[in-house]
C-alpha cells in the first residue's frame, strides 16, 4: 500500500493532491524553489524539502533531482500532477527504475501517447476516426506542402510532441505555409526539444469534446462522461463545462466507446482523457490526442459525477479495481473557470507582483482550487495560473448563475488579473445559449468585449 507521496508539482494541483491524501491518510512531501518556502501548498504537505536554485530546468524539470528528493524523505510514490515531467516517459521510466511507484501509467504508453504522429499511427488498426492530415516521416518543406495542397486549405500545423497549445498554428492559404511552418518547427524544439510536425484539416465549425477514462491493471475501462473544453485562446482552455452541450446524444456514446477502446488497445493504467474535435456541419468527431495525466479541468467531472479521480489514481496505483460502469452516473450541470495573473489589454501578457489581499467567496456548489494567499509574490518562472473556479448546480442556468456570483464576489488585490475577462465570457448570450464553438473567443476578442451590460 502506498503510505507516502512526494508530489513533483506546486502550486493549486500541489494543494489539491495532498487535500486527497490527508483524507486517505497518506504522508506527502512536496518540493519548493527558497521564495515559495511560506506557500500554502508547503504548508498544507507534511514535508517540504528546498530546491537549490530556482530555474525551472533545474528544479521541477529535472528528473534526477526529483527522484533524489523522493528517495531522501522516504516516498514509495511520485505524483507528477499536471504539466512539468507529468507526460515524461522518461521520468516515469526512472521512477520504475527507483522502485518508485509512478502514479500514472507506464512509460512505454506515454512515449507512444505523446507523440501525435505515432499515436495516431498507432489507432489505425482498431479504426478510430482520424482528422484528414499527415503524421509522417518526411519533414521536408516541399513535402508538407504538396500533402497541404491534398488536404485543402485552411489547415493547422501541430508540434508532434506537443500539448498545451503550444506549437500550433493555423495557416489558410499556402503562401503562409514555409513562415507559419519555420515558426512551429522553432516553438516545437524550444518547448519539446523535437521539430517535427504533423499537419491537420482545419476544422471551422467545431466544438472540442473530451472524454475521461480509467483503466485498472485487469484491464477494465470506464468512461465518466464528457467535458466540453470548446473556448479556448490559442489552443488553451478558458471555459469547461459539463454536460457538453451537443444536441446528439449518439455522437457522445460513441464518444466513449472510442475513447474506451483506445484505452484498452493501448494497455492504458489510471487516469486519462481522450479529446476529440467534433463537426457541426458534418456530424462527425476526431480523435484529436490523449493526455496520459490528470487535466486541470478535472474537477467539472468530480462535481457532476461524485468521486474523486485522484482517489482513484491512488487507487489503481495499489492494485485496487474499479467499480462496474452502470454504477457511474452523472448529476447536474458543472462549469469552471481558469483565474489568471495576466493583462488582456496586453496580448494577455503574464504580470508578476505581490498579492496584497485576496478573498475566496464561498457558495453552495462552489469549489476554488487555490493556493495564492495574502502576500505571496506571484514570480514569472511559473504558469501565472491563481485558481481554478468550479460550479455545480442541478440545471445549466442555476450553475451559470452561481459561476456569476462566483466572479462578481471575487476581491483581488494585486498584479493586474482576467477577472474582468472572465465576467464578460460568462456573461456572453452565444455562451449561455451553448451555442459557440471553437472560433467564438475569435469573434469576442475582436469586438469591444470590455464593455457589458454591467457597466
Amino acid at each position: 500500500m502506498i503510505q507516502h507521496i512526494f508530489i513533483a508539482n506546486r502550486g493549486e494541483i500541489a494543494c489539491r493532491i495532498i487535500s486527497t491524501c490527508k483524507r486517505l491518510g497518506i504522508t506527502t512531501s512536496v518540493p519548493y524553489i527558497r521564495d515559495e518556502q511560506n506557500s500554502r501548498f508547503v504548508q498544507m504537505a507534511d514535508h517540504g524539502i528546498a530546491f537549490n536554485d530556482s530555474t525551472v530546468q533545474s528544479t521541477y524539470l529535472s528528473i534526477d533531482r526529483i527522484i533524489k528528493m523522493a528517495k531522501e524523505v522516504g516516498a514509495d510514490a511520485i505524483h507528477p500532477g499536471y504539466g512539468f515531467l507529468s507526460e515524461n516517459p522518461d521520468f516515469a521510466k526512472a521512477c520504475e527504475t527507483a522502485n518508485i511507484v509512478f502514479i500514472g501509467p507506464g512509460h512505454e504508453v506515454i512515449r507512444w501517447m505523446s507523440s501525435k504522429s505515432n499515436a495516431k499511427k498507432g489507432l489505425l488498426s482498431i479504426n478510430v476516426p482520424l482528422i484528414p492530415g499527415y503524421q509522417g516521416d518526411d519533414q521536408s518543406i516541399e513535402f508538407i506542402r504538396d500533402q497541404a495542397d491534398q488536404i485543402g486549405y485552411p489547415i493547422l500545423i501541430k508540434a508532434a510532441m506537443g500539448g498545451g497549445g503550444k506549437g500550433m498554428r493555423r495557416v489558410d492559404s499556402a503562401e503562409f505555409l514555409s513562415d507559419d511552418l519555420s515558426a512551429v518547427k522553432r516553438e516545437a524544439m524550444a518547448s519539446f526539444g523535437s521539430d517535427d510536425v504533423i499537419i491537420e484539416k482545419y476544422i471551422s465549425n467545431a466544438r472540442h469534446i473530451e472524454v475521461q477514462i480509467l483503466a485498472d491493471t485487469s484491464g477494465q475501462v470506464v468512461h465518466l462522461f464528457e467535458r466540453e473544453c470548446t473556448i479556448q485562446r490559442r489552443y488553451q482552455k478558458v471555459l469547461e463545462e459539463s454536460p457538453a452541450t451537443i444536441a446528439d446524444d449518439s455522437i457522445l456514446q460513441k464518444m466513449y466507446q472510442v475513447a474506451t477502446s483506445i484505452a484498452k488497445h493501448i494497455g492504458y493504467i489510471g487516469a486519462g482523457t481522450i479529446e476529440f474535435i467534433y463537426d457541426e456541419d458534418s456530424h462527425a468527431f476526431y480523435f484529436l490526442e490523449m493526455n496520459t495525466r490528470l487535466q486541470v479541468e478535472h474537477p467539472v467531472t468530480e462535481a457532476v459525477i461524485g468521486i474523486d479521480i485522484v482517489e482513484w489514481q491512488i487507487r489503481i496505483a495499489n492494485g485496487s479495481l474499479l467499480m462496474p460502469q452502470d454504477e457511474i452516473k452523472r448529476s447536474g450541470y458543472a462549469f469552471e473557470l481558469r483565474l489568471y495573473a495576466e493583462d488582456p489589454s496586453r496580448q494577455f501578457a503574464p504580470c508578476s507582483g505581490v498579492v496584497k489581499h485576496i478573498k475566496y467567496p464561498v457558495i453552495d456548489g462552489g469549489r476554488i482550487d487555490y493556493f495564492i494567499q495574502d502576500g505571496d509574490l506571484i514570480t514569472p518562472h511559473f504558469d501565472p495560473m491563481l485558481a481554478k473556479l468550479i460550479v455545480q448546480g442541478s440545471s445549466r442556468a442555476i450553475a451559470f448563475q452561481k459561476m456569476q456570483f462566483l466572479l462578481d464576489r471575487f476581491v483581488f488585490f494585486g498584479p493586474q488579473t482576467n477577472l474582468l475577462f472572465l465576467q464578460r465570457i460568462i456573461s456572453d448570450e452565444q455562451v449561455m445559449n451553448g451555442t459557440y464553438t471553437t472560433s467564438f473567443l475569435d469573434h469576442f476578442l475582436s469586438s469591444d468585449w470590455r464593455v457589458s451590460v454591467q457597466d
